[in-house]
């Protein structure tokens, strides 16, 4: 077994981590992507590599550790092309935690700021059931 080379490059490092998610191995993945942004924290692929370590932890339905990933996604890279797919995941997220009022927030403001996008649509989708359960109290 070779040992991991510690002068890796950002590419191969971001590469075995995002084989890891492709093959569901979602733990692994988290502490890869975390290791990752430790090692590249200014890096080419950190503003991805934090998207998906939101979509790791989504998909472990650790909805509050996405909407953490997710929201630094945002602040730190506010110019990614992810930024719309990660307000939309934490619409998503504060839905399945039941906390409605935070979910609409953010559909709300990405609806704004990305109108005519996939993702807007899909808020738009989201924010109709909301409303009707806030409605419904």
């Amino acid at each position: 077994e070779v040992p991991l080379s510690v002068d890796k490059t950002e590419q191969e490092a971001y590469k075995d981590a995002f084989n890891l998610l492709r093959e569901l191995e979602y733990d692994k993945a988290i502490a890869a992507f975390r290791e990752f942004l430790q090692n590249y924290p200014d890096g080419r692929y950190a503003h991805i590599a934090r998207y998906w370590l939101g979509e790791a932890n989504y998909a472990q339905r650790n909805y509050r550790a996405a909407i953490g990933d997710y929201k630094s996604l945002i602040e730190r890279y506010p110019d990614s092309p992810k930024v719309a797919e990660a307000m939309l995941k934490i619409g998503y997220s504060y839905n399945q935690l039941e906390e409605y009022q935070a979910a609409r927030d953010i559909l709300e403001k990405l609806t704004g700021k990305y109108a005519g996008t996939t993702e807007a649509s899909q808020a738009r989708n989201l924010l109709q059931k909301i409303r009707a359960k806030l409605s419904n109290g």
